[in-house]
């Protein structure tokens, strides 16, 4: 279904990059050793840093990263899936693919409980700094632990309506842009993530923990739509993008949904009043979708 608005991926740079303004000393030698990957260095300088300055939101996000570090091993893995894109597949005697062996990051229970124990408590301490919300969700992802993923986003969305979306980033600097944007933004970049994997339930959970405070969000309510269709609640679905319509008229993708939905429910006038208005779209993709659908070269 064409309509998933794919955003760019923040990856874990959300939590242990920063841009290079307003960068310390201190934070730069903090982010090349946790380039190095150096848990050694990082144990003996995090604790200067804290004497030296004092306990903060960076000092939590070098803490997390230096305890979610020393939790990962590398590993391989034994599988009976003989899908797998990368890795080795395994043969049994008459060549029949019977299984993979892939590599795979093990994750120490024990270590990472204590990880989310420190960023909580960073959190608590500096419920404003975004990094420290996001750099939590990321690595629950990691772990494909979805629903913690999940949990993690709602408290920050509840978060988001106490502080009016007045959010810091790393070295208590401004977010790298307008502060409400760049939530959404990243917010819409981890509903990607959770569709991708077909976390279809918690993907929901979130999205409706999203509109129930920003009941007019248009990405949110497609995502909404997104879900719907994908369970096969057409009528649903629907409705959500025929709302969405009458907010954004001009977005092409909603008009493509839309008229891809009623392709489905066989209401063939419908659909092609709708394919129609793609043909002047600025979206390559979506004029070529409308022609095809109605029968033009």
């Amino acid at each position: 279904m064409v309509g998933m608005k794919r955003i760019f991926l923040f990856a874990f740079a959300c939590l242990c990059s920063v841009v290079a303004m307003g960068q310390t000393d201190d934070y730069a030698r903090f982010k090349h050793l946790l380039d190095k990957r150096d848990t050694v260095g990082l144990r003996t300088f995090i604790p200067k840093w804290e004497k030296k300055r004092g306990q903060s939101g960076d000092t939590y996000a070098a803490w997390f990263n230096l305890l979610v570090l020393e939790a990962m091993t590398e590993g391989l893995e034994l599988r009976p899936d003989t899908t797998v894109q990368e890795g080795l597949l395994i043969s049994d005697s008459v060549g029949n693919a019977v299984g993979s062996i892939t590599g795979h990051t093990f994750y120490d229970a024990e270590k990472m409980a204590r990880a989310y124990q420190k960023i909580d408590e960073g959190i608590r301490k500096y419920p404003d700094r975004l990094d420290l919300w996001f750099g939590k969700t990321h690595v629950h992802l990691l772990e494909k632990n979805y629903h913690a993923a999940v949990e993690t986003l709602k408290k920050a969305l509840d978060r988001s309506v106490l502080n009016h979306n007045h959010w810091s980033w790393t070295n208590d600097k401004a977010t790298p842009e307008a502060p409400e944007t760049f939530f959404f933004t990243c917010l819409q970049d981890y509903f990607s993530q959770l569709y991708e994997a077909q976390a279809d339930a918690v993907a929901m959970d979130f999205i409706s923990h999203a509109l129930a405070y920003y009941p007019e969000n248009i990405v949110f309510l497609n995502d909404q739509g997104s879900l719907l269709a994908e369970a096969g609640k057409q009528d649903e679905a629907l409705r959500i993008f025929l709302k969405l319509h009458d907010l954004a008229p001009d977005d092409d993708i909603v008009v493509s949904n839309i008229a891809y939905l009623y392709k489905k429910k066989g209401d063939k006038k419908q659909a092609e009043a709708f394919y129609k208005k793609l043909l002047k779209s600025k979206n390559e993709e979506l004029r070529t979708i409308a022609k095809e659908e109605l029968g033009q070269r």
